[in-house]
């Protein structure tokens, strides 16, 4: 460990990244020349400093790098992140786990919530109406991934995603669903 030998003196790291951004616009941090232990606390550095270079409220590593930015997790580790933290029963979990495995393979495993656009939920209405016949069943799995994906926006400061003209509307009405009692029913 060096130490300063007097107040002139002055410690200099040199480690390399790259710092691109993706379609999002979003950085992405690729530390090039260090070892594989000091990784992690280079990219928190330069993060900070980022941040803090461009005045954004929070200088620290949290608004780039943290459980729910878009480059860091595979969307799998969102749904499990999800199940653990939502306060789900384990039966809504049973019923989500096949809606939100259908969402990690329409949006892909590279993309999280945040990354999810008003215009990547159209696209997956789309996919499910395409996919699945039943009306209802159509909009519940719209309305749980949506739920997931708000979910995770929430807790990260970004706006929510709405589905309220994307979910089917019914084909019959309310009446018809079912019949009515007689009147030895009642």
């Amino acid at each position: 460990m060096k130490k300063k030998q007097n107040d002139d003196d002055s410690i200099g790291i040199s480690y390399g990244f790259e710092l691109h951004f993706d379609e999002y616009q979003r950085p992405v941090l690729k530390v090039t020349d260090a070892q594989p232990e000091d990784t992690e606390s280079i990219k928190t550095v330069v993060t900070a400093a980022l941040n803090a270079a461009n005045n954004n409220q929070e200088a620290t590593p949290k608004a780039f790098l943290n459980e729910t930015s878009p480059c860091i997790l595979p969307f799998q580790s969102y749904i499990d992140l999800y199940f653990a933290k939502a306060d789900l029963k384990p039966n809504t979990i049973a019923n989500y786990r096949s809606k939100l495995e259908d969402a990690r393979q329409f949006f892909g495993d590279n993309r999280g919530p945040r990354a999810i656009t008003q215009i990547d939920i159209v696209a997956y209405s789309e996919h499910v109406k395409n996919k699945i016949e039943n009306p209802t069943t159509q909009g519940l799995y719209i309305q749980i991934v949506l739920s997931f994906i708000n979910w995770h926006r929430i807790r990260s400061g970004d706006s929510i995603l709405t589905s309220s003209t994307l979910i089917p509307a019914r084909h019959t009405p309310e009446h018809d669903d079912r019949e009515e009692f007689s009147n030895d029913d009642m």
